[in-house]
């Protein structure tokens, strides 16, 4: 429940009447996550009750603090508020099993005929694969699949040495161009100086 505190008396009251606590999940940099608890106490309507209850309560005011405005997340970094994107996780999903992967969408099999819980993936689209799921019995298109690039390998260990090249004969010709005469392919290379 969102809380709208217009002065300290009222904040005080929702304080006891509303105790619960509701968790969010948020993904940090690197592809961590962090669990926080956010008493409803920081749970706000509007940006102005959030003013008015740090106002009232000063002390609460301390870096790194999460708070709720309506559905935004917000977190007190350097003396201000940095919106965050709120992380809401909702009821499991279906599962579902892929059951092949396709060169086409045209490909896909007739749906009547398909397990309720069946994907393909399917290749051909200009944005690379794309998972089609069976949903309500029409296939449903699902996006491209694709995760975060990688970074680059690390550099390879340098092979073994190779075997020595043959060293060539060479003469002057009539014009007096240098001439490389090779034993193995008795053809002439000519280097014009």
């Amino acid at each position: 429940m969102n809380v709208d505190v217009l002065d300290a008396s009222q904040a005080i009251e929702t304080e006891i009447l509303e105790p619960e606590v509701i968790t969010i999940e948020v993904l940090l940099s690197g592809g961590t996550s962090q669990i926080i608890a956010l008493p409803s106490k920081y749970r706000f309507t509007t940006t102005s009750a959030r003013d008015a209850y740090f106002a009232a309560y000063p002390s609460e005011l301390v870096s790194q603090l999460f708070i709720l405005v309506g559905d935004a997340l917000y977190q007190y970094l350097n003396n201000q508020w940095v919106s965050m994107v709120s992380v809401v996780t909702g009821p499991a999903g279906a599962s579902f099993r892929v059951a092949g992967e396709l060169s086409s969408e045209a490909s896909l099999p007739d749906p009547s005929y398909a397990p309720s819980n069946e994907a393909y993936l399917v290749n051909g689209f200009e944005d690379g694969s794309h998972l089609f799921i069976l949903v309500d019995g029409a296939w449903s298109d699902q996006g491209a699949l694709s995760g975060v690039q990688g970074p680059k390998g690390d550099t390879g260990l340098q092979g073994p040495k190779g075997d020595p090249g043959e060293t060539p004969r060479f003469r002057i010709d009539e014009n007096g161009h240098l001439i490389a005469v090779y034993q193995s392919d008795i053809s002439e290379v000519t280097n014009v100086n």
